[in-house]
Formats: structure tokens, sequence, C-alpha cells
């Protein structure tokens, strides 16, 4: 699925004011679909779908384009604008329960589980800062949750980028324990 694929049929989407949202809904609309949509107050912020085990990956899709979640053979996962092969940021595995978060234009930072469970993960900057926490609950047979941005992260030029990178983790680890 290519990016002019995925804006051919595409609902449209809110433009996002990162300094005024503080929480954002994200839930999976039908249970037979890997399709989920990221709502902020009300309004249809952001899509992701599930690119399938041979194409590894999400695609998603805000207000400002296109990103491409890839995911290696071994976990790694980074986004890139569109089809464009520089990532804007990428994951690696750092401990038992953590990943670092390497940006192309900032301070690396640090995701992991804030709960033993492993429903709640913080992306965390250097000084242990929390600057957004991601909420998964499972339905029956579907997905959601929440995400929350703290006070710290309203200033990150690619704020949208690590949402998505965020996002798209939490859902490849809920895809894993579901199996």
């Amino acid at each position: 699925m290519n990016a002019r694929t995925l804006l051919a049929d595409a609902p449209d989407l809110a433009t996002l004011d990162w300094a005024r949202v503080s929480s954002l809904e994200w839930r999976q609309p039908q249970w037979s679909r890997r399709y989920w949509e990221l709502n902020a107050d009300g309004a249809l912020a952001a899509t992701m779908t599930w690119r399938g085990p041979w194409r590894r990956g999400f695609v998603a899709r805000t207000a400002s384009g296109v990103w491409t979640i890839r995911e290696s053979l071994w976990g790694r996962r980074s986004i890139h604008r569109g089809d464009e092969e520089a990532p804007v940021a990428s994951s690696a595995r750092e401990g038992f329960l953590s990943l670092a978060i390497e940006r192309a234009d900032g301070e690396r930072l640090v995701w992991r589980r804030e709960s033993w469970l492993g429903a709640l993960h913080v992306l965390e900057n250097r000084e242990r800062f929390a600057m957004l926490r991601v909420r998964r609950t499972r339905g029956f047979v579907r997905f959601s949750g929440t995400v929350t941005l703290e006070d710290a992260a309203r200033s990150l030029p690619d704020l949208e980028p690590l949402v998505i990178l965020a996002w798209s983790l939490v859902m490849a680890e809920a895809r894993r324990h579901a199996h």
C-alpha cells in the first residue's frame, strides 16, 4: 500500500493544535479490519492500517500527510514521512522492558512500560520526564486506548510522528499478545 493508494479513499482529517490537545482516543471501528482511528476532541485526527505480515509495519495518515512505520524482523521500528528513506525516528531494544527512540532532529527518548501488566506505556526524555503516555484497553475482539500528552511534549517539533510511532508500538505489542 503506497501513499497514493491510501489517500484515494481516506476521510478528511482534523488538523491538531498540539498546544491544546491533552488526550487522544484510538479505537478499532470494525473487529474484522486491522484499521484504527485516532480521535481528538471528537474529531478524526489520524488513521492507522496494518500492512500485513509480508510488508511488516503500519501506514498512518494525518492532516499533514502519510507516515510509514517499518518493522524489521528483530523488532526495530522506524517512522518515515510517506515513502522517504530517511526515518524521522526509530526504535531499538534497550533493556528488558524498554526501547530507545532515536530522533533525527533531537535528543534520545526512552519508551517503557509504566505498569507491569503492559497496559500503560510512557515515553520519557533522558531526565525521566514523561512526554506522553499510552494506555491500551482490550475489548473482547478489539483494541482501543488513549494517548495523553504531557506539557513537556508540547514544544517538540516532531510530536506528531512520535505519537504515531508510540501508537504503533502499542499496536504491535497487542498483536503479539493476541496470538
